[in-house]
């Protein structure tokens, strides 16, 4: 019984420790890579900021992909931007 208990905390430490892992912050580059993004013409900018405020972030509560300050908005974020850069349409984006 004692072995078994001893099991189950090390599994849990274990499937802990992956999971912080899975979650790892946004370096830097992403967060100025997104603030200094350049739009090829001013609708595709529109078009993107519009649709990133309708995409709620997944990590925040009650916060949009523009409001969220999140490691893992900005990554959505950026491609948001990229995706409306290259001429994907929202229905593209958001599928």
């Amino acid at each position: 019984m004692r072995n078994l208990l001893f099991l189950i905390c090390l599994l849990t430490c274990s499937v802990a420790a992956q999971e912080s892992q899975l979650f790892a912050p946004a370096d830097n580059r992403v967060a100025v890579e997104v603030e200094l993004f350049e739009f090829s013409t001013l609708e595709k900018q529109k078009t993107a900021i519009e649709l990133a405020k309708s995409l709620r972030c997944p990590q925040c509560q009650n916060q949009n992909l523009v409001e969220s300050n999140s490691p893992l908005a900005k990554d959505l974020r950026l491609i948001v931007f990229k995706m409306i850069n290259d001429g994907k349409d929202e229905q593209q984006v958001v599928s």
